[in-house]
């Protein structure tokens, strides 16, 4: 979707909107509170953050109290007692619940294919507008759409890089395509919590308010342990976004639709289980995958917002040294998926044909010519591994380990034998076999100053077997500044090497990138 007057009409609406809701940044409006009550440094969620998060954006055990935003009633409580001849009553509110985030960065590339190097300027790199809101106890929605601009560059050769295309003129002169937006769905999705909990209207079967919650929608995946949406480099995170062979999906590119049962269980052990699409099917969007997590925390904040060094402070919430949480944290996850791909079948025909030669004897004219044919196969796969989070101090260690197996078809051919006019067809080529990849990184994030945050992290990719990939190995050291709150400057490195070039087949350092960036949310 490409519309370039809506981005002018949608920021004049939120900016006017947020001028009426005094310019609070999000859920920072509804509780009249620093961005660092939740977070170490916007969008990382510390610990009382992300029990927020799992609470289905509530303070956990009392969010009542410290609501300092007036809601707007649909209906009052004295429904609930008369239900099912009234409906269950909730709330919106009472301002607009939107926030704008902008995103600039000035970066130079390494080009690959060039011996020099670019010069790039993100100004801006990306817009999100979100819109999230608490709709009365236990119901929550979120949605966020980014407005990204979308340019080609002309390269010395007259070639047109993609996003978009350059034509050439009358005189042969090819001409740079007029700048562009993309606008993109990154995640729009509503939590239902404590479905089977005292109060929740549904059914009452006694469980903690935390143990069962459903979310439905286009999701950040919570098998996923690290979210490439809330991360402080700019570079992504390689696990959850990573392919290979002709399986495309990927799980935060940039968010996978499904229907996902999650919850706590004797506050500190989680699990959540999903039924997805896979988001990026090619013949059909059936929901066939699933997936799942579980996991276990010691010592810190429980995962229900009890105990550790954070939350509130009398009739306050804590907005200082909330980085703070001493505690391990260790994860399984999977996913399991059918694909049904359309692929190419690249391959060669063999013409046999039979023709009388000068001596009256049979003889055998072999001519081999390409063809490409359109195959439909299913492509199964596994993606299983482990995630750990060490919070030590101002440290916090983490890390994950992915291992991908795909089974896909193995080479092919296509014979044709033609014999006194009669075609005769045959499909050979080896059976079908698992290909692999592993996938992983560790990073470590440390508070200098509650302002100043040094970032390094080392992620790789290897495959193996019957590949259309290099082995991959990336360095990414950041330093994050907080101007303010909601307001930080961050100097980044992507540093890549790779084992073995496809063409040369040597390995090298290549592709690196270097940044400055300014990120704005209000």
């Amino acid at each position: 979707m490409r519309h370039p007057s809506i981005l002018g009409l949608l920021a004049a609406l939120v900016l006017t909107l947020a001028g009426q809701a005094e310019g609070y940044p999000g859920f920072a409006r509804k509780y009249r509170t620093s961005c660092s009550t939740c977070h170490v440094a916007y969008p990382k969620l510390n610990d009382f953050g992300e029990a927020f998060r799992l609470n289905g954006y509530q303070i956990p055990d009392d969010d009542e109290f410290y609501v300092k935003e007036e809601p707007v009633e649909l209906g009052v409580e004295s429904y609930k007692e008369v239900w099912p001849k009234a409906i269950w009553p909730n709330t919106i509110p009472g301002t607009a619940p939107f926030s704008l985030r902008l995103i600039q960065e000035l970066s130079w590339r390494e080009d690959r294919t060039r011996s020099d190097a670019d010069w790039q300027f993100g100004l801006p790199t990306e817009l999100e507008l979100t819109g999230a809101a608490n709709l009365g106890p236990d119901i929550a929605a979120w949605a966020t759409l980014a407005f990204e601009p979308n340019t080609s560059r002309i390269t010395d050769e007259g070639i047109a890089e993609t996003p978009g295309a350059a034509t050439p003129d009358a005189g042969g002169h090819s001409h740079l395509p007029e700048r562009d937006l993309e606008v993109e769905l990154h995640r729009a999705f509503v939590n239902f919590g404590s479905l089977f909990s005292e109060g929740s209207g549904v059914l009452d079967l006694g469980l903690p308010r935390e143990a069962v919650n459903l979310r439905v929608g286009a999701l950040d995946p919570s098998f996923l342990a690290f979210s490439n949406h809330r991360r402080l480099t700019s570079a992504g995170y390689n696990i959850n976004n990573f392919t290979f062979n002709d399986n495309h999906v990927r799980f935060e590119s940039p968010f996978l639709p499904a229907i996902e049962l999650h919850g706590i269980l004797a506050s500190r052990f989680r699990y959540a289980l999903g039924w997805t699409t896979g988001g990026r099917q090619i013949l059909d969007h059936k929901p066939q995958d699933f997936y799942g997590r579980i996991a276990y925390k010691v010592g810190g904040m429980a995962l229900d917002g009890t105990g550790g060094a954070g939350g509130a402070e009398g009739d306050e919430l804590a907005s200082t040294d909330n980085w703070v949480d001493n505690s391990f944290t260790l994860g399984l996850f999977g996913y399991y998926g059918k694909q049904d791909l359309i692929d190419t079948l690249r391959s060669t025909i063999t013409v046999v044909e039979m023709e009388e030669n000068e001596d009256g004897e049979m003889e055998t004219m072999i001519e081999i010519e390409p063809v490409t044919i359109p195959v439909d196969w299913e492509d199964r796969f596994f993606r299983v591994g482990t995630d750990a989070r060490l919070n030590w101090g101002n440290l916090d260690l983490f890390g994950a380990v992915m291992w991908a197996a795909d089974k896909l078809p193995r080479e092919n051919e296509l014979t044709r034998y033609t014999v006194h006019d009669e075609q005769l067809f045959r499909v050979g080529g080896e059976s079908p076999g698992w290909d692999y990849a592993y996938a992983g990184m560790l990073e470590a994030d440390y508070v200098i100053y509650p302002w100043m945050i040094a970032i390094t992290r080392y992620e790789f990719t290897n495959y193996e077997g019957r590949t259309n990939g290099n082995d991959v190995h990336r360095i990414i050291p950041n330093l994050t500044f907080l101007l303010r709150a909601n307001v930080k400057a961050y100097i980044e490195g992507q540093l890549t090497y790779t084992d073995e070039d496809s063409t040369t087949g040597n390995s090298r350092w290549e592709g690196h990138r270097f940044l400055l960036g300014l990120d704005v949310s209000f």
